[in-house]
């Protein structure tokens, strides 16, 4: 460069100042930014946590079904974590922010837990919208279509809310709470609680979807099968009648319900298998058989195929049980001509009704269509509280089998074995002992309503990890019943174990059947009769080989194994009253025992002691029993 030096020196200084100018400029940018992030707990965070108190408020309200009040509060909550978004300034601004370490964690966990609040409103107002839309319907519209509406808008809207909601579980399990002010790092911790509550909500959501969209995707024709648990089968009673429900966009409607009896016998006859002495042919109505709801699901199907009827997407097998729950949450109905049917006086109205009041006549089960069509008239009518209480008893009985599904999508049927409501019989990964009871009544009679069962189970655990069992199964006829009615109880027990599992009684004794193999588990076969008044008591022996496995320990010095139970529930008109005790060998202990009902999750109580476990429960659903332990 050409000049004065003095120009050349002043030329330079003036380009120092320049940059310095600008790095000052930069520099107290920053400065802002920090101050501005740091104001959280001064500025943002009251517009935040107003906006968090609307949301929870408006979750009560929805709770509550108070769909109006709960639109409400999601809007306002919506206004104020918008305000608070808006304080934390424009997007370049958290990008200057970010260049200082402590200012940008402040701004972007700020800028975070607004956006899960944002979140949050999006799906709680789009289930107000779904709750208002489906209370709204006219009355111009017919019941059916109303519930196919709700059926397919609130598919709808698990989509939105559910997107939503993995969106601000996604937000809140990046954030951190190092290095943030106390006040933030206070909200960021609540947030994460929230959403940590909310994650079996969501996994739920996630899990039904597929049977949602299936169901809401076209008009399906399911075959629903009403079992009498008086006449006891392994998947819960005699397949006694028959209903077509057709489900999907266009609604919901009982398109017949008929006896069983109306069906044609299959042409060729099918022979029937073993322990099935009810008939010299098998046949639809007795093709329930075996304990594995798919197993039989798959033979009725079969069978309703080979009697000539038309193709159906699936089978629901309900039984009194659950119409019981039902009638709990809707209330009596009235049958015109039959009176009044309530939870607690249902199966005994029946047994009158069909089998001696019109016992051998040809409509004598008119009955059960028109408590049917009741039925359907009353949940069609419902209101949408209404409906949900009708839903939590539906699942009340799924969980503990009186209602079973299998469905011809795989993605459908896969949430319904997810959920525990397909009556597979599928032992939880790990298990290392199975049982499971089945009793099938193979001659014509109620005489199962005059039934007391009891089960217990003793397991001796032995060094060498083998187990042995001692099963004994308490019968007695002792029940009140209609003294018009047959008094016998013919029973097929078959008694299914773990693969591998050998049974120690077998040979020798007088009367026993045999083993046989079904659905990939070896069972004990046992038969018997029991008159009206009689007790019997059936004691079953096996050595389980592989019964304890090594596993994880609650202290990496202990030696640790586990012994798991699967333990299989039949459905019956009562709880089977259950004991369990489980002992460990001499010189090893108990470190830890939990027992849960598979489907539903809740928890069974447990004794446990240093040497042994034991429980003694209602039978309410198949139970999972671990029992950890460590070797000397």
């Amino acid at each position: 460069m050409t000049g004065h030096p003095f120009s050349v020196y002043t030329h330079r200084m003036t380009r120092s100042v320049r940059r310095l100018l600008i790095v000052a400029a930069i520099a107290l940018l920053l400065a802002g930014a920090a101050v501005a992030a740091g104001s959280w707990a001064k500025g943002v965070e009251s517009e935040a946590v107003a906006g968090k108190a609307q949301a929870e408020a408006g979750v009560r309200s929805l709770a509550a079904m108070d769909a109006t009040a709960a639109a409400s509060q999601f809007a306002s909550a919506t206004r104020s974590f918008t305000s608070a978004k808006r304080g934390l300034g424009p997007g370049w601004f958290g990008g200057l922010a970010s260049a200082i370490p402590w200012a940008g964690r402040q701004y972007a966990a700020a800028s975070a837990l607004t956006e899960i609040g944002l979140d949050g409103c999006a799906a709680g107002a789009e289930l107000s919208r779904f709750i208002l839309d489906a209370s709204a319907s006219t009355d111009a519209t017919d019941s059916a279509s109303r519930l196919g509406s709700i059926l397919v808008r609130g598919h709808s809207s698990a989509e939105v809310a559910l997107a939503s909601l993995a969106d601000a579980a996604d937000r809140a399990s990046r954030l951190a709470t190092e290095g943030l002010t106390g006040s933030l790092a206070r909200q960021v911790v609540s947030a994460q609680s929230a959403m940590r509550r909310l994650a079996p909500v969501l996994d739920q959501v996630r899990a039904f979807a597929p049977l949602l969209s299936y169901l809401a995707s076209r008009d399906h024709r399911i075959l629903v099968v009403s079992q009498d648990g008086a006449e006891l089968r392994p998947t819960g009673g005699f397949a006694g009648s028959f209903g077509i429900i057709d489900v999907g966009p266009a609604g919901v409607r009982l398109e017949a319900y008929h006896d069983v009896y109306t069906l044609p016998m299959p042409s060729p006859r099918v022979t029937p298998p073993l322990g099935a002495l009810m008939h010299s042919s098998f046949s639809f109505r007795d093709a329930n058989w075996w304990i594995d709801f798919p197993t039989s699901a798959r033979s009725m199907l079969g069978l309703w195929s080979r009697q000539a009827q038309a193709p159906v997407d699936g089978i629901i097998a309900i039984d009194t049980v659950a119409i019981g729950n039902l009638l709990a949450a809707t209330g009596p109905v009235t049958v015109p001509g039959d009176g009044i049917f309530t939870s607690s006086n249902l199966l005994a109205r029946l047994l009158y009704l069909v089998e001696i009041k019109r016992g051998g006549q040809t409509d004598r089960k008119n009955v059960l269509a028109a408590l049917a069509s009741e039925l359907e008239k009353r949940l069609m009518g419902s209101g949408l509280a209404e409906l949900a209480k009708s839903a939590s008893a539906i699942v009340q009985s799924a969980d503990a089998k009186h209602i079973q599904a299998y469905l011809g999508d795989p993605r459908a049927q896969a949430v319904v074995d997810a959920r525990g409501w397909s009556g597979r019989v599928a032992p939880p990964v790990g298990t290392t002992d199975v049982l499971a009871v089945s009793n099938a009544m193979n001659l014509g009679s109620k005489a199962n309503a005059a039934m007391r069962k009891a089960i217990g189970y003793e397991v001796a655990l032995r060094p060498d990890r083998s187990a042995d069992t001692t099963l004994t199964l308490g019968y007695a006829a002792t029940a009140p019943y209609p003294k018009e009615l047959p008094k016998r109880f013919r029973n097929w027990l078959r008694v299914y174990r773990a693969p591998g599992t050998v049974f120690l009684g077998v040979h020798g004794r007088v009367g026993m059947a045999q083993t046989v193999v079904e659905f990939g588990f070896p069972a004990e076969v046992r038969t018997f009769n029991l008159l009206y008044g009689q007790r019997r008591t059936e004691t079953l022996t096996a050595r389980v080989p592989d019964a304890i496995r090594a596993g994880v320990g609650p202290a990496a010095r202990d030696s640790v194994a586990y012994y798991r139970l699967y333990l299989v529930r039949q459905a019956d008109i009562e709880d089977v009253l259950t004991t369990l005790r489980v002992t460990v060998p001499p010189g090893w202990r108990v470190t830890d025992a939990s027992a849960r009902f598979i489907a539903s999750g809740a928890t069974a109580p447990l004794s446990i002691g240093s040497d042994r476990v034991s429980m003694t429960v209602p039978l309410r659903g198949d139970l999972d029993l671990q029992v950890r332990i460590s070797a000397p």
